[in-house]
């Protein structure tokens, strides 16, 4: 069967049916694009592949290859999943790269942002110590001075 690529995201594969052609979506993409958006409700709950697991009953192991898109996700399961991570079905079935992008590019932003509000309240905190520092010495010296 000859394989051609539709768009960037999704291939089909052509396929011949007695007279007619059909063309079918390639499992494997639509396997990676879900396993991809699991694994992205996942670690945005903090949990590990151990935790999906047992809370789905099966191995670690079987729970990676639904993440890397190595197995077929029945119906039932991936129901199972959405429930576990408190997401609506269709959003694991939806991929979006664009909107990929820019959450990614809103996160680097408030990363970024994060990054420079820890640099001030570095500073901030030197600026306490010093201050405290010097305040200690004031009284020291103005002890001393008393006597």
């Amino acid at each position: 069967m000859p394989q051609s690529s539709f768009f960037t995201d999704f291939s089909f594969i052509l396929s011949t049916n007695s007279t007619s052609f059909i063309l079918q979506p390639v499992k494997s993409n639509l396997n990676i694009t879900t396993g991809f958006l699991i694994r992205k409700f996942r670690v945005s709950n903090g949990w590990d592949q151990a935790f999906m697991a047992k809370k789905l009953d099966i191995t670690r192991s079987s729970y990676s290859k639904i993440e890397s898109g190595s197995t077929d996700v029945n119906l039932s399961r991936l129901e199972q999943i959405a429930l576990i991570l408190d997401v609506k079905l269709i959003d694991l079935l939806s991929f979006d790269p664009e909107q990929e992008m820019r959450d990614a590019s809103r996160y680097l932003t408030v990363l970024a942002q994060i990054r420079e509000k820890d640099r001030c309240i570095e500073l901030l905190l030197h600026q306490i110590v010093e201050l405290a520092r010097q305040l200690r010495f004031g009284r020291e010296s103005s002890g001393d001075h008393n006597r």
